[in-house]
C-alpha cells in the first residue's frame, strides 16, 4: 500500500478539488465516437456469381440488412454496410459460397471477423445452410429471391440467442469502446467518456477494463446515465471487481481509496463490452415514460 507523509486538511482539500477538475475537464472536452463495425457481404458461388444480375447490387443489399440486423440486436456499436471497401478495422464479413466446390455442392454462408484489424475466429457461427446439395432450383438467374432466401436465414439466426450470444461472445466483447476513464472520487464511480444514449446499456450490463501488461482487470456494472457535469451523459458505472495488486474488490459498489491513484498518471487501458443486455426504453425513470423513443 502506498504510503503519504501527512498534511494539513485544507490544502489537501484543494489539491484534490483541483485533481479532480483537471481529470474531469481534459475527459469531458472530448468523448469516444461510438466504435464502427463495417458489414460486408460477398457471393462466391460459382453459379451466382458467374450468372446472377446485379451482383455487387444484390451483395449490397445483402450487408445493408446484416447491418440492420446487427443494429437491431447490438446497438451498442455503430454498423455500417461497406461495400467492397471496408474501412474500419472491426469487420464482420460474410460469404456465399459453395461447400464443397462440385455439381453436387451445398451453398453456405461463411462468417468471419476481425477486431483493429485481426482476424477472428468464429468457430460457433461460423457457416449457415442455405441451399443443400437436393435444391436444384436455386435462383442462380433472380437476385431477388437470392435475397429473399439469405434473408430468411439471417432473420432465423439472429433470433437466436445462443447465435447471438456466441458472436459476442468470440468477437463483440473485444471491440474497444473507449481508452480512457474518468474517477469520480465524491459519488465513488467511474466514469467512461461515452455517450451513454448511443451504448442503450441496461444497468445489468457489464464492462470490463483491461489494462496493459496484463495481470490487472477491473469490471464495471450499475451502467447509468451521468445526469450532472463534468461529463453530462456519458456512463456511469459502479465498480463491480477491482483487482489490481495489493488491492482486490468483490462485491458492487464497494469502493477503495486508492482508485483514484491507480488512474491519476498515464496508464494504458481498453474498457470492452463484458455482457451487454439493451436497455429497452431509454427515456424510463422509475417506471414512468418521459421522453418517446
Amino acid at each position: 500500500m502506498i504510503k503519504y507523509k501527512k498534511t494539513p486538511f485544507i490544502p489537501v482539500l484543494i489539491l484534490l478539488m483541483s485533481a479532480w477538475t483537471f481529470i474531469s475537464v481534459s475527459v469531458s472536452t472530448g468523448r469516444e465516437p461510438q466504435p464502427r463495425v463495417d458489414v460486408s457481404f460477398s457471393i462466391d458461388a460459382s453459379d451466382f456469381k458467374e450468372n446472377l444480375p446485379e451482383l455487387q447490387a444484390t451483395e449490397n443489399r445483402l450487408a445493408e440488412f446484416t447491418a440492420e440486423q446487427c443494429r437491431a440486436h447490438f446497438p451498442f456499436l455503430r454498423w455500417r454496410p461497406a461495400g467492397s471497401r471496408p474501412e474500419s478495422g472491426h469487420q464482420l464479413q460474410l460469404t456465399l459460397t459453395e461447400k464443397p466446390a462440385s455439381p453436387l455442392s451445398q451453398v453456405v454462408l461463411i462468417f468471419r471477423g476481425m477486431v483493429e484489424g485481426n482476424p477472428i475466429e468464429l468457430p460457433a457461427v461460423a457457416e449457415l445452410p442455405v441451399y443443400s446439395p437436393f435444391d436444384m432450383d436455386r435462383p442462380t438467374h433472380n437476385p431477388r429471391d437470392l435475397e429473399r432466401a439469405v434473408q430468411q436465414k439471417l432473420g432465423e439466426r439472429f433470433i437466436n440467442e445462443s447465435f447471438r450470444d456466441n458472436l459476442h461472445k468470440f468477437m463483440l466483447k473485444g471491440v474497444p469502446l473507449s481508452r480512457r476513464v474518468v474517477v469520480d472520487e465524491i459519488d465513488q464511480r467511474i466514469i467512461v467518456p461515452i455517450e451513454w444514449e448511443s451504448l442503450k446499456a441496461d444497468d445489468r450490463s457489464v464492462l470490463k477494463v483491461d489494462f496493459v501488461g496484463g495481470g490487472r482487470s477491473m469490471r464495471l456494472s450499475s451502467v447509468q446515465k451521468r445526469r450532472r457535469e463534468p461529463n453530462l451523459g456519458t456512463v456511469q458505472c459502479a465498480v463491480q471487481y477491482l483487482d489490481f495488486p495489493p488491492i482486490l474488490i468483490v462485491g458492487l459498489g464497494h469502493w477503495h481509496e486508492e482508485i483514484p491513484h491507480i488512474f491519476s498518471g498515464e496508464i494504458g487501458l481498453t474498457v470492452l463490452m463484458e455482457t451487454y443486455v439493451e436497455k429497452v426504453n431509454l427515456y424510463t425513470e422509475h417506471g414512468l415514460v418521459t421522453r418517446p423513443e
